[in-house]
């Protein structure tokens, strides 16, 4: 792949990189780095590539072919362009990637304002859900007390209840992890299935969702014990995009092309515009590409189903 000279060479300076310290981190020679920017070099190795991406953090090494005043350059350029007090940086993985994409196809919003809300996002909901545990706490400690008052006096003796609660609440404790389990701890498991309190309060706020508003169905909404919750998102925009086609999905959903990267004349609604971005999407990946994929998810598929002993005569007769 050729990589564009001024994409690079704007994408490293924005990151406040030499072309020595970018070679340092690609482990590349400097001078492959010098001879890219310079417009001397001609298609570079995948391996090549790949490293310098990884360096850049970007989400898709191709990103580096594009024109700098390209819609994915640019976007990358804005995600790195505010001042940072330390070297770290998201990567993100390609769902969560596709997701920001959508979020602006659907409401207008670039990927580059989502992230610069987001602290003061989810400041607001983890307010919110210490406030409504705080409310429901408290309320519990009335109806116990009340409780207590009709029992003997050598009975009615359980206003501790809730205290781990309200320490957890004081010291804004959002997911009440059951500390450093083995994974085979009946905690841990009874954690799963209960789900923590931030975790509940979002899937709440799904619930409250009407079906069918096009960016995410409340019966979608997943647990994530170590985060918060998970859902399927934009299914609608999806479908129209695929046509269902597992190809095209999986090339979308694994970074293999992103939304920006369909060609204009191919996002129409039309059924020539829309067999040819199905084309389009799938021929992102190559034939043996797609197969090493569908081995793969049918590993996944057989292997999930032995481990949660599903896997029956028919499939010990397959093998």
């Amino acid at each position: 792949m050729k990589i564009h000279p001024e994409t690079l060479k704007m994408l490293r300076k924005i990151r406040n990189l030499s072309q020595q310290e970018l070679a340092d981190r690609a482990k590349v020679d400097k001078k492959t780095i010098g001879r890219i920017e310079g417009g001397y070099a001609g298609e570079s190795h995948g391996a090549t590539v790949r490293l310098i991406a990884g360096a850049l953090g970007l989400s898709d090494p191709r990103i580096l072919a594009e024109n700098p005043e390209s819609e994915l350059v640019r976007e990358e350029a804005k995600i790195h362009s505010a001042p940072r007090t330390s070297g770290s940086r998201v990567h993100l993985d390609s769902e969560t990637a596709l997701a920001y994409d959508m979020v602006e196809e659907h409401y207008g919003v670039e990927m580059h304002r989502l992230i610069e809300e987001a602290p003061m996002l989810f400041t607001l909901l983890a307010e919110a859900s210490l406030a409504e545990r705080r409310r429901r706490v408290g309320e519990a400690r009335a109806a116990l007390e009340e409780f207590n008052r009709a029992l003997p006096a050598h009975l009615a003796d359980s206003a501790w209840a809730y205290q781990e609660e309200e320490e957890s609440i004081e010291r804004r404790d959002l997911f009440r992890h059951p500390g450093n389990l083995e994974w085979d701890d009946p905690r841990w498991e009874a954690y799963r299935e209960s789900g923590n309190p931030f975790s509940n309060f979002l899937k709440r706020l799904a619930e409250n969702l009407e079906a069918g508003n096009g960016a995410l169905e409340p019966e979608d909404v997943e647990f994530d014990p170590d985060i918060g919750c998970r859902g399927h998102l934009f299914p609608e925009l999806r479908e129209r995009l695929t046509c269902g086609s597992p190809r095209a999905g999986w090339v979308l959903s694994h970074g293999h092309a992103r939304l920006g990267q369909i060609p204009k004349r191919l996002r129409g609604e039309g059924e020539d515009a829309t067999r040819e971005r199905v084309n389009w999407l799938e021929a992102q990946i190559t034939d043996d590409e797609w197969a090493a994929c569908e081995e793969m998810m049918a590993a996944a598929v057989k292997l999930g189903k032995m481990l949660t002993g599903e896997t029956g005569a028919e499939d010990e007769a397959d093998e």
